[in-house]
């Protein structure tokens, strides 16, 4: 899941020159932003297509996609479910086309409108698990997050507490290589440069690893609504077949 959180000025792995260039107030106006923004995005569909990412929903206050997964070592998640082997789940990505803009390097204004709206998202999965049939059997949903500077992740743990998610209490699957490490940090600055480049102001390239969970039962039982009638679709969602955006 691909959560981009600010980092401190002057944290350890910060890209040199971004902080100018965007003082300078120069970035979006450059004649070349336009092409690279582009090119950046393109990468980005591509690998949601490897991956198979999909937009399950049409709401403008949606930050989340999702992509069908197997637990692949055997886990046991705060609340006490266990999980096996080829267990099916699904995947949380950040749909950061979709990301409140930073206006003038974030603040606090702009965190409260973030949690507002991931509370928001969380809701809708939720939904689209007990209404769709296609997802009857899904048994968790999973966060591989790169949120924050190492050391951090303290803070991360406590945030997502507050959603319910946590990191396992046993097993989990672990984490990529270095080298998909770095690749995977230069397409997050690059989604935020993108989407969000104000944000570049405070952001570290550098990114720690987390792996985040929540179970289908607690999913419902925190942002659960009651099934729709069954002659019309969930308000503002599309089937999880729908193709990704």
């Amino acid at each position: 899941m691909q959560i981009v959180w600010s980092a401190h000025r002057g944290a350890p792995g910060a890209v040199p020159g971004a902080a100018w260039m965007l003082r300078a107030g120069s970035l979006e106006d450059a004649v070349w932003y336009g092409a690279l923004r582009q090119a950046i995005l393109g990468l980005d569909r591509l690998l949601r297509c490897y991956y198979g990412v999909r937009t399950f929903s049409d709401d403008p206050a949606c930050l989340l996609r999702i992509a069908s997964g197997v637990v692949t070592a055997p886990v046991r998640l705060v609340d006490g479910a266990r999980l096996a082997t080829g267990d099916p789940i699904l995947e949380l990505h950040l749909w950061n086309e979709q990301l409140p803009r930073h206006r003038g390097g974030g603040g606090l204004g702009w965190a409260a409108r973030f949690r507002a709206m991931l509370d928001h998202s969380l809701r809708l999965p939720a939904t689209e698990i007990a209404t769709n049939p296609a997802l009857a059997d899904m048994r968790a949903l999973r966060a591989n997050t790169a949120f924050v500077t190492p050391g951090r992740g303290d803070n991360l743990a406590r945030i997502a507490t507050l959603y319910g998610f946590a990191a396992p209490l046993d097993g989990g699957d672990g984490s990529a290589p270095r080298r998909r490490h770095l690749g995977e940090d230069l397409l997050v600055w690059g989604l935020a440069l993108a989407c969000n480049p104000l944000s570049l102001r405070t952001k570290s390239l550098r990114r720690a690893r987390h792996e985040l969970w929540i179970s289908r039962d607690d999913l419902l039982r925190r942002y659960g609504a009651a099934p729709l009638r069954d002659d019309r679709p969930p308000a503002g969602l599309v089937t999880a077949r729908k193709a990704a955006a």
